[in-house]
């Protein structure tokens, strides 16, 4: 999850399209690898395109009337954070619940997908629609179509290449953390 994070934070960071492309490829198949290895966490890309598209039409409705919402809004100052900075947040037990991380979280990563995808002119909005003849992908679906990411891309040594780009060793004592608080929360 840091991983995806920080992947998904470069993203909304960069404005250059190919280094979004660049880490937006990395996170697709960061999360190729995931439902590889975990199939049944397939269904948070279906939350993220039902729930993150309803928040992606808010933001962007914000947006088209000089409003000042965003992904990852704030209610008290900073009126916005990075995913990286809700992950540090909850690992360190400063956010309310480490709850925050299960069904609401997947609302900020599917409205932040489709902002992305608009940043990098990657036509996704026809594809995400459900029709008479066609069941909508989801952001996940329409991006591994993208990039053309098949099994034969998810090895090892891309996957760890991409870890150590990223300081995963740090997110992973960060991600510690969480479990630690969801298991003494239980």
């Amino acid at each position: 999850m840091g991983l995806e994070f920080k992947l998904l934070d470069k993203c909304m960071e960069i404005n250059n399209k190919e280094e979004v492309k660049k880490y937006l490829k990395q996170w697709t198949t960061i999360r190729a690898y995931k439902y590889k290895k975990y199939p049944q966490l397939l269904a948070e890309a279906n939350t993220e395109a039902i729930e993150g598209t309803a928040r992606y039409i808010e933001y962007k409705y914000s947006d088209l009337t000089g409003g000042k919402l965003t992904v990852l809004s704030n209610e008290t100052a900073p009126y916005h954070i990075t995913f990286m900075q809700a992950y540090d947040y909850i690992a360190n037990n400063q956010a309310k619940s480490p709850s925050y991380l299960e069904r609401p979280m997947r609302y900020e990563v599917g409205s932040a997908l489709g902002l992305i995808m608009d940043k990098s002119n990657i036509n996704w909005k026809n594809d995400i629609e459900d029709s008479k003849d066609k069941d909508g992908e989801t952001q996940y679906e329409i991006l591994k179509k993208y990039f053309n990411i098949s099994d034969k891309d998810i090895t090892e040594d891309k996957i760890n290449h991409i870890k150590e780009k990223n300081n995963y060793n740090e997110l992973l004592k960060q991600g510690q953390k969480i479990v630690d608080l969801v298991n003494k929360n239980n």
